[in-house]
């Protein structure tokens, strides 16, 4: 029973590391600082994990967890949706470059597509509500939240964890408006159906 604490123990503790250590020095970071920052060895490292796409991964799961955890107590609350969609992106503030991460390989998008698959189920819930309430616009669709996700996350892959956290929230409060109002028009004047393909500017 000791044996089977220490390695949830051990786990909880590489998962942390994992996401401090990717967002602090980069996706390339050595694997020994994320088990020297969890206190364990690499031996216990890899026991848990077999490289760093399984460890980003994990950190993913993690999140993913606390979400569902998050929406099962607030499932009926009218702001769900936004409540959700800020503490998602709270996450990708503290750790910048795990999505990243597992696109650079096809072992990482595959893990991937299956964490997004889960995330689609964990917006759907919420969306419907919030929509049904008046809260969130009735032309906002899963997918726009998705590209909403993946926008902040765009913000934030060339800055520093010391800046990430800011910045998210910004990206974020940015994009509130389309979600309770609806998305603009783009001005049509700006906006070429078919613009020519090099042409002289």
């Amino acid at each position: 029973m000791t044996q089977r604490i220490d390695a949830v123990r051990n786990r909880k503790a590489l998962v942390a590391a994992a996401e401090y250590v990717f967002a602090e020095v980069g996706p390339d970071a050595p694997l020994e600082l994320v088990a020297k920052r969890a206190h364990v060895g690499r031996g216990t490292l890899y026991r848990h994990f077999r490289d760093r796409i399984d460890l980003a991964a994990a950190v993913y799961e993690e999140h993913l967890n606390e979400l569902e955890r998050y929406v099962a107590e607030r499932a009926e609350a009218p702001e769900i949706a936004l409540e959700l969609m800020t503490r998602i992106a709270e996450l990708q503030g503290q750790a910048r470059g795990i999505q990243p991460l597992l696109l650079r390989a096809a072992a990482g998008r595959e893990r991937l597509a299956v964490l997004n698959a889960r995330t689609r189920e964990l917006l759907a819930g919420p969306l419907a509500t919030s929509k049904a309430a008046g809260v969130v616009s009735p032309e906002i669709s899963i997918e726009d939240l998705l590209i909403a996700i993946d926008m902040v996350e765009g913000a934030l892959g060339a800055l520093s964890r010391d800046k990430t956290p800011e910045t998210a929230k910004r990206a974020f409060s940015l994009l509130i408006p389309a979600l309770t109002s609806g998305p603009g028009v783009p001005l049509a004047q700006f906006w070429s159906a078919h613009p020519a393909v090099g042409a002289a500017s």
